[in-house]
Protein backbone atom coordinates (compact mmCIF):
# COMPACT_ATOMS: atom_id res chain seq x y z
CA UNK A 1 0.00 0.00 0.00
CA UNK A 2 1.34 3.24 -0.52
CA UNK A 3 2.25 5.99 2.13
CA UNK A 4 -0.21 8.41 2.21
CA UNK A 5 1.26 12.23 1.66
CA UNK A 6 -0.26 14.83 3.23
CA UNK A 7 -0.44 18.22 1.82
CA UNK A 8 0.39 20.88 5.06
CA UNK A 9 0.26 23.85 2.99
CA UNK A 10 -2.98 24.65 3.48
CA UNK A 11 -3.00 24.10 7.27
CA UNK A 12 -0.95 27.47 7.62
CA UNK A 13 2.85 24.98 8.00
CA UNK A 14 3.85 26.80 4.39
CA UNK A 15 6.50 29.47 4.76
CA UNK A 16 6.73 30.36 8.34
CA UNK A 17 3.04 30.10 8.63
CA UNK A 18 2.21 32.81 6.39
CA UNK A 19 -0.95 30.93 5.13
CA UNK A 20 -2.34 31.96 8.59
CA UNK A 21 -1.54 35.91 8.38
CA UNK A 22 -3.82 38.73 6.92
CA UNK A 23 -2.15 40.96 3.71
CA UNK A 24 -1.27 43.72 6.63
CA UNK A 25 1.11 41.15 8.17
CA UNK A 26 -0.84 40.35 11.21
CA UNK A 27 -1.36 37.39 12.77
CA UNK A 28 -5.03 35.86 12.05
CA UNK A 29 -5.17 34.91 15.84
CA UNK A 30 -5.51 37.80 18.05
CA UNK A 31 -4.04 35.42 21.02
CA UNK A 32 -0.35 34.79 19.38
CA UNK A 33 2.94 35.93 20.56
CA UNK A 34 4.50 39.44 19.25
CA UNK A 35 6.48 39.63 16.39
CA UNK A 36 9.03 41.83 17.35
CA UNK A 37 11.85 41.01 19.87
CA UNK A 38 14.94 42.78 21.76
CA UNK A 39 16.86 41.60 19.33
CA UNK A 40 14.89 43.10 16.33
CA UNK A 41 15.23 46.37 18.02
CA UNK A 42 18.99 45.87 18.53
CA UNK A 43 19.35 44.73 15.08
CA UNK A 44 17.44 48.20 13.65
CA UNK A 45 19.47 50.29 15.77
CA UNK A 46 22.44 49.26 14.93
CA UNK A 47 21.56 48.95 10.77
CA UNK A 48 20.57 52.81 11.38
CA UNK A 49 23.78 53.90 13.48
CA UNK A 50 26.14 51.51 11.23
CA UNK A 51 24.03 52.56 7.78
CA UNK A 52 25.17 49.42 6.22
CA UNK A 53 24.36 45.55 7.11
CA UNK A 54 28.48 44.61 6.57
CA UNK A 55 29.49 47.60 9.40
CA UNK A 56 26.49 46.50 11.56
CA UNK A 57 26.92 42.96 12.39
CA UNK A 58 30.24 42.69 14.10
CA UNK A 59 28.43 44.47 17.01
CA UNK A 60 25.80 42.14 17.19
CA UNK A 61 28.26 39.43 16.99
CA UNK A 62 26.74 38.57 13.85
CA UNK A 63 28.19 37.33 9.97
CA UNK A 64 26.85 39.73 7.27
CA UNK A 65 24.89 36.58 5.70
CA UNK A 66 23.26 36.07 9.06
CA UNK A 67 22.35 39.76 10.15
CA UNK A 68 20.87 40.14 6.44
CA UNK A 69 18.51 36.84 6.61
CA UNK A 70 17.30 38.52 9.92
CA UNK A 71 16.31 41.71 8.23
CA UNK A 72 14.20 39.90 5.61
CA UNK A 73 12.36 37.80 7.90
CA UNK A 74 11.94 40.90 10.29
CA UNK A 75 10.06 42.71 6.86
CA UNK A 76 8.55 39.60 5.99
CA UNK A 77 6.52 39.13 9.23
CA UNK A 78 6.24 42.56 9.60
CA UNK A 79 4.50 42.94 6.23
CA UNK A 80 6.83 46.36 5.77
CA UNK A 81 10.02 47.64 4.64
CA UNK A 82 12.35 49.00 7.16
CA UNK A 83 14.92 50.01 5.21
CA UNK A 84 16.07 51.71 1.72
CA UNK A 85 19.70 52.13 -0.10
CA UNK A 86 20.45 56.13 -0.71
CA UNK A 87 23.89 55.66 -2.19
CA UNK A 88 25.96 53.07 -0.15
CA UNK A 89 24.28 53.98 3.05
CA UNK A 90 20.70 51.94 4.40
CA UNK A 91 17.84 54.63 5.38
CA UNK A 92 15.27 53.76 7.35
CA UNK A 93 11.91 53.77 5.45
CA UNK A 94 8.78 55.48 7.58
CA UNK A 95 7.64 52.15 8.76
CA UNK A 96 11.48 51.58 10.05
CA UNK A 97 12.07 55.32 11.60
CA UNK A 98 8.76 54.24 13.96
CA UNK A 99 11.07 51.05 14.83
CA UNK A 100 13.91 53.14 15.59
CA UNK A 101 11.68 55.84 17.73
CA UNK A 102 10.49 52.34 19.49
CA UNK A 103 13.83 51.14 19.65
CA UNK A 104 15.70 53.98 21.68
CA UNK A 105 12.76 54.59 24.27
CA UNK A 106 12.55 50.81 24.73
CA UNK A 107 16.09 49.78 25.08
CA UNK A 108 17.12 52.76 27.18
CA UNK A 109 14.05 52.13 29.47
CA UNK A 110 15.43 48.38 29.58
CA UNK A 111 18.74 49.59 30.75
CA UNK A 112 17.50 51.57 33.31
CA UNK A 113 15.88 48.54 34.88
CA UNK A 114 18.82 46.28 34.44
CA UNK A 115 20.85 48.91 36.59
CA UNK A 116 18.09 49.69 38.91
CA UNK A 117 18.07 46.08 39.95
CA UNK A 118 21.89 45.65 39.85
CA UNK A 119 22.19 48.96 41.81
CA UNK A 120 22.15 47.35 45.55
CA UNK A 121 24.77 44.49 44.89
CA UNK A 122 26.90 46.32 42.45
CA UNK A 123 27.43 49.64 44.64
CA UNK A 124 28.09 46.93 47.84
CA UNK A 125 31.49 47.90 48.80
CA UNK A 126 33.99 44.75 49.58
CA UNK A 127 35.41 44.62 52.61
CA UNK A 128 38.24 41.83 52.71
CA UNK A 129 39.54 40.75 55.94
CA UNK A 130 42.42 38.11 56.54
CA UNK A 131 44.09 36.64 59.68
CA UNK A 132 47.09 35.64 60.83
CA UNK A 133 46.56 31.90 61.23
CA UNK A 134 43.79 29.68 59.66
CA UNK A 135 42.88 28.66 63.70
CA UNK A 136 41.88 32.19 64.02
CA UNK A 137 39.01 31.35 61.50
CA UNK A 138 36.78 29.28 63.50
CA UNK A 139 36.04 32.12 65.36
CA UNK A 140 36.53 35.10 63.26
CA UNK A 141 33.95 33.90 60.26
CA UNK A 142 31.19 33.80 62.42
CA UNK A 143 31.90 37.13 63.67
CA UNK A 144 32.41 38.50 60.25
CA UNK A 145 29.04 37.37 58.72
CA UNK A 146 27.35 38.71 61.97
CA UNK A 147 28.80 42.26 61.26
CA UNK A 148 28.14 42.09 57.28
CA UNK A 149 24.41 41.38 58.72
CA UNK A 150 24.36 45.01 60.11
CA UNK A 151 26.31 46.20 57.14
CA UNK A 152 23.67 45.96 53.93
CA UNK A 153 26.17 48.32 51.96
CA UNK A 154 29.31 46.38 52.82
CA UNK A 155 30.41 43.11 50.94
CA UNK A 156 32.65 41.36 53.78
CA UNK A 157 35.38 38.78 52.54
CA UNK A 158 37.62 36.44 53.72
CA UNK A 159 41.16 36.56 51.79
CA UNK A 160 42.38 33.13 52.69
CA UNK A 161 44.97 32.97 50.30
CA UNK A 162 46.73 36.14 52.53
CA UNK A 163 46.63 33.94 55.71
CA UNK A 164 49.81 33.92 57.13
CA UNK A 165 51.29 36.89 55.24
CA UNK A 166 48.59 39.02 56.44
CA UNK A 167 50.60 42.10 56.87
CA UNK A 168 52.01 42.59 54.03
CA UNK A 169 48.73 41.75 52.55
CA UNK A 170 47.56 45.24 54.34
CA UNK A 171 50.85 46.94 52.61
CA UNK A 172 49.98 45.51 49.35
CA UNK A 173 46.24 46.94 49.78
CA UNK A 174 45.11 43.04 49.10
CA UNK A 175 43.40 42.79 52.14
CA UNK A 176 41.58 46.02 53.87
CA UNK A 177 42.03 44.55 57.39
CA UNK A 178 44.14 41.82 59.28
CA UNK A 179 43.42 40.11 62.63
CA UNK A 180 46.70 39.32 64.19
CA UNK A 181 49.06 38.70 67.08
CA UNK A 182 52.14 39.68 65.16
CA UNK A 183 54.41 42.82 67.11
CA UNK A 184 55.26 44.61 63.87
CA UNK A 185 54.63 48.78 64.30
CA UNK A 186 54.81 50.22 61.20
CA UNK A 187 54.19 54.00 60.47
CA UNK A 188 51.77 53.20 57.12
CA UNK A 189 50.06 51.20 59.85
CA UNK A 190 46.74 51.70 61.96
CA UNK A 191 46.52 49.42 65.14
CA UNK A 192 43.74 48.71 67.32
CA UNK A 193 44.03 46.02 70.24
CA UNK A 194 41.38 43.52 70.26
CA UNK A 195 42.03 41.09 73.03
CA UNK A 196 44.36 38.64 75.07
CA UNK A 197 43.53 35.04 75.20
CA UNK A 198 45.75 32.52 77.14
CA UNK A 199 48.20 30.26 75.67
CA UNK A 200 47.72 26.64 76.79
CA UNK A 201 49.62 23.24 76.94
CA UNK A 202 48.08 20.32 75.11
CA UNK A 203 48.97 17.08 76.79
CA UNK A 204 48.16 13.41 76.47
CA UNK A 205 46.64 11.87 79.79
CA UNK A 206 49.15 9.47 79.58
CA UNK A 207 52.11 11.70 79.62
CA UNK A 208 54.16 11.61 82.68
CA UNK A 209 53.70 15.76 83.20
CA UNK A 210 50.18 15.02 83.37
CA UNK A 211 50.59 12.81 86.40
CA UNK A 212 52.17 14.99 88.75
CA UNK A 213 49.20 17.69 87.99
CA UNK A 214 47.22 18.55 91.38
CA UNK A 215 44.20 20.73 92.04
CA UNK A 216 46.58 22.41 93.59
CA UNK A 217 48.98 23.11 90.37
CA UNK A 218 46.43 22.05 87.65
CA UNK A 219 49.39 24.07 85.21
CA UNK A 220 52.84 22.82 83.75
CA UNK A 221 55.66 24.94 84.16
CA UNK A 222 57.44 26.29 81.03
CA UNK A 223 60.62 24.36 82.24
CA UNK A 224 58.96 20.70 82.43
CA UNK A 225 58.96 21.41 78.75
CA UNK A 226 62.09 21.81 77.96
CA UNK A 227 63.15 17.84 77.03
CA UNK A 228 59.66 17.60 75.03
CA UNK A 229 59.07 17.89 71.45
CA UNK A 230 56.59 20.62 70.98
CA UNK A 231 53.69 21.08 69.12
CA UNK A 232 52.95 24.45 67.59
CA UNK A 233 50.61 25.98 64.81
CA UNK A 234 52.25 27.76 62.03
CA UNK A 235 53.23 31.10 64.34
CA UNK A 236 54.96 34.01 62.92
CA UNK A 237 58.99 34.56 63.92
CA UNK A 238 58.25 36.96 66.84
CA UNK A 239 55.84 33.82 68.38
CA UNK A 240 58.87 31.58 67.79
CA UNK A 241 60.93 33.60 69.11
CA UNK A 242 59.19 34.22 72.49
CA UNK A 243 58.49 30.49 72.69
CA UNK A 244 62.40 29.56 72.10
CA UNK A 245 63.11 31.71 75.08
CA UNK A 246 60.80 30.66 77.44
CA UNK A 247 61.98 27.07 76.46
CA UNK A 248 65.58 27.12 76.03
CA UNK A 249 67.73 25.09 78.42
CA UNK A 250 70.71 23.23 77.45
CA UNK A 251 69.82 22.90 73.58
CA UNK A 252 67.07 24.51 71.69
CA UNK A 253 63.89 23.50 71.70
CA UNK A 254 62.16 20.97 69.02
CA UNK A 255 59.76 22.64 67.38
CA UNK A 256 56.66 20.58 65.30
CA UNK A 257 54.34 22.60 62.96
CA UNK A 258 51.44 21.26 62.64
CA UNK A 259 48.55 23.00 60.97
CA UNK A 260 45.16 21.50 62.04
CA UNK A 261 44.26 21.29 66.23
CA UNK A 262 42.68 18.43 65.77
CA UNK A 263 46.05 16.73 64.26
CA UNK A 264 47.81 18.50 67.08
CA UNK A 265 45.55 16.32 69.73
CA UNK A 266 45.86 13.30 68.60
CA UNK A 267 49.62 13.74 68.19
CA UNK A 268 49.22 14.92 71.05
CA UNK A 269 47.25 11.97 73.20
CA UNK A 270 48.86 9.37 71.11
CA UNK A 271 52.50 10.88 72.98
CA UNK A 272 54.52 12.08 70.47
CA UNK A 273 55.22 15.82 71.60
CA UNK A 274 53.02 18.94 73.92
CA UNK A 275 50.91 21.29 72.06
CA UNK A 276 51.72 25.06 73.14
CA UNK A 277 48.32 26.60 71.88
CA UNK A 278 45.84 29.78 71.90
CA UNK A 279 42.85 29.35 74.21
CA UNK A 280 40.12 30.10 71.99
CA UNK A 281 36.79 30.86 73.71
CA UNK A 282 34.46 27.81 73.03
CA UNK A 283 36.56 25.93 70.83
CA UNK A 284 35.78 22.55 69.61
CA UNK A 285 36.95 20.57 73.23
CA UNK A 286 39.43 18.12 72.65
CA UNK A 287 39.49 13.76 72.56
CA UNK A 288 38.91 12.26 76.25
CA UNK A 289 42.57 10.69 76.36
CA UNK A 290 43.80 15.02 76.18
CA UNK A 291 43.84 17.58 78.87
CA UNK A 292 43.89 21.53 77.64
CA UNK A 293 46.31 22.44 80.53
CA UNK A 294 47.64 26.17 82.18
CA UNK A 295 50.99 27.19 81.51
CA UNK A 296 53.09 28.23 84.50
CA UNK A 297 54.22 31.35 84.36
CA UNK A 298 50.83 32.12 82.78
CA UNK A 299 51.24 33.81 78.98
CA UNK A 300 48.68 35.44 77.01
CA UNK A 301 48.67 36.49 73.30
CA UNK A 302 47.47 40.22 72.05
CA UNK A 303 45.53 40.39 68.93
CA UNK A 304 45.00 43.20 67.01
CA UNK A 305 43.00 44.89 63.47
CA UNK A 306 45.81 46.41 61.19
CA UNK A 307 44.51 48.42 58.76
CA UNK A 308 46.21 51.03 56.61
CA UNK A 309 46.59 54.33 57.41
CA UNK A 310 44.33 56.68 55.86
CA UNK A 311 41.52 54.36 54.85
CA UNK A 312 41.13 55.58 51.40
CA UNK A 313 37.96 54.06 50.77
CA UNK A 314 36.53 55.30 53.83
CA UNK A 315 35.38 51.51 55.15
CA UNK A 316 33.77 50.85 58.52
CA UNK A 317 37.71 49.59 60.17
CA UNK A 318 37.02 51.29 63.62
CA UNK A 319 33.51 50.08 63.78
CA UNK A 320 34.71 46.18 62.49
CA UNK A 321 37.58 46.22 65.03
CA UNK A 322 35.28 47.17 67.62
CA UNK A 323 32.35 44.67 66.72
CA UNK A 324 35.02 41.86 66.79
CA UNK A 325 36.62 42.21 70.28
CA UNK A 326 33.04 42.93 71.69
CA UNK A 327 32.40 39.43 69.54
CA UNK A 328 34.97 37.97 70.77
CA UNK A 329 34.52 39.40 74.75
CA UNK A 330 30.46 38.02 74.86
CA UNK A 331 32.24 34.65 73.65
CA UNK A 332 34.57 34.77 76.43
CA UNK A 333 31.95 35.36 79.00
CA UNK A 334 29.36 32.87 77.52
CA UNK A 335 32.39 30.05 78.22
CA UNK A 336 33.03 31.05 81.40
CA UNK A 337 29.39 30.47 82.47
Amino acid sequence: MAAEIVDLAGFGYERGMSQTRGTNGRSGNPGSRLVLEVRHLKLIQAIAREGSVTRAAPSLNLSQSALSHQLLNLERDLGAKLFDRVGKRMVPTHAGAVLLETAANVLDRLAETERAVKQPSEERSPLRVAAGCFTYYQWLSGALARFGADQPDIDVQIALGSTQRELQAVLDDEVDLAVTSRVQFDERLERRSLFTLDVVGVIGASHALNAVRTAARPGIRWGDLKNETILIHELGDSDVERLTAALTGEQPPRLWRVQLTEAMFELARAGHGIGILTQWPQAVPPHADVAVVPLIPKQQREFWAVWRRGNARALPLEALARRLGGDLSARKLAAAK
